[in-house]
């Protein structure tokens, strides 16, 4: 026997109070009180502090918001990428970024990978799900930014991975995901206090791949995910492990992008 429409109601509205009284949660970052049914983390006034990345007025190779100096429509016409990637030259050849660093999304990301809120995964991650559907379909596998493995267990979790997790299941994608098959090499200190010099170097022949998912790279274009950008060291020189297996181009997808003065 079928339910009214009134007693269905009341059920939601019952069962909606008893999840708010038993398992409330709290907006990543001022701490309020959020409804059992929101779906961010973030309360509607911390939401207005997150902003999203324009792919118009980025970089389409790094993501990084353009300078003022190359904004202008002459500057835009002569330099479709940004002054660092045409000097640079990085390895991978896209970069894709939902946020910019900033605001709430700063806030929990921060929260995500240094004070253990793996719960904040599903919902930051959900955000990267239309983005992920568009890079997949450009890719052949996904390939995780790792973690060292004292890291790992000290974290209890890498954070990149539930991010693309939680993408992958938003979009209903069905491509290849590889958490393993980069490796990073040694323990250091986090570079969150460090210079855009400091974190090139420290990232400078730091992974490689792992022997059993070689041939898997090898002929493939790569969709690379990490939680942030900011000068784009760790990826460019994941990039370029993956290239020098075989790969045949790496794209990059992130939560947030660091616009340049935060660099």
């Amino acid at each position: 026997m079928k339910q009214s429409k009134p007693a269905l109601s009341f059920f939601h509205r019952f069962r909606d109070i008893v999840l708010d009284v038993l398992w409330p949660r709290f907006c990543s970052d001022c701490k309020a009180l959020l409804p059992s049914k929101h779906e961010s983390c973030f309360c509607q006034d911390c939401s207005k502090t997150v902003l999203s990345l324009q792919a118009s007025a980025a970089c389409p190779v790094c993501a990084c918001p353009f300078r003022p100096l190359e904004t202008s429509p002459l500057s835009r016409n002569l330099q479709p990428i940004c002054l660092d990637c045409k000097r640079l030259r990085p390895s991978f050849a896209k970069t894709t970024a939902r946020y910019l660093y900033g605001g709430a999304i700063k806030n929990a990301i921060h929260q995500l990978k240094w004070k253990g809120r793996d719960d904040l995964a599903h919902a930051l991650g959900k955000e990267l799900g239309v983005l992920f559907s568009d890079c997949a379909n450009r890719c052949d596998i996904v390939i995780t930014v790792p973690l060292h493995r004292r890291r790992l267990s000290e974290r209890g979790y890498n954070q990149s991975v539930l991010l693309a997790n939680a993408a992958k299941k938003e979009s209903a994608s069905l491509i290849p995901m590889y958490h393993d098959a980069l490796i990073r090499k040694s323990f250091a200190k986090p570079m969150k206090d460090k210079n855009p010099i400091e974190r090139i170097l420290q990232v400078q022949n730091e992974f490689s791949v792992c022997p059993r998912f070689e041939q898997k790279i090898a002929g493939k274009k790569i969709l690379l995910i990490d939680d942030v950008i900011t000068t784009g060291a760790t990826v460019a020189s994941c990039s370029s492990v993956l290239l020098s297996k075989g790969a045949t181009s790496v794209e990059v997808l992130a939560l947030a992008r660091a616009g340049f003065d935060d660099l």
